[in-house]
């Protein structure tokens, strides 16, 4: 990408690495470390014509959450998200294709959380 000066890296992390959550502290500084190697990426590469983004996520209706999650909690989080549902693998999907679509845009957190923390 350096090479042909032009590209765009779009990472994921997740909204839990913007704001933590009790006993996900691990993950959270995880996610919380793919959020500023992003920007910081971004300054990097944006003089040598490469983008870099990242798209954080909130709850996500996948097979992983419904792992973690039963319904009992999956019900009480749907209540405090503002859209009342969980996302789709699409939302996402959809906010990666914006991301690189978007010529103009780097360094960006995309938060895809239904407004839960809004």
């Amino acid at each position: 990408m350096v090479r042909n000066k032009t590209g765009c890296v779009v990472n994921v992390a997740s909204v839990v690495g913007m704001h933590g959550n009790k006993g996900q502290s691990a993950y959270a500084a995880t996610k919380g470390g793919v959020i500023a190697y992003t920007k910081a990426l971004a300054r990097e590469l944006g003089p040598k014509g490469v983008r870099a983004n990242v798209v954080a996520p909130g709850f996500i209706d996948t097979e992983m959450t419904q792992k973690v999650v039963n319904g009992d909690v999956t019900k009480r989080v749907v209540e405090n998200i503002p859209l009342q549902m969980l996302g789709r693998s699409e939302d996402v999907a959809q906010g990666v294709a914006y991301l690189v679509e978007a010529s103009y845009v780097t360094g960006h957190v995309l938060v895809i959380d239904g407004g839960l923390f809004t």
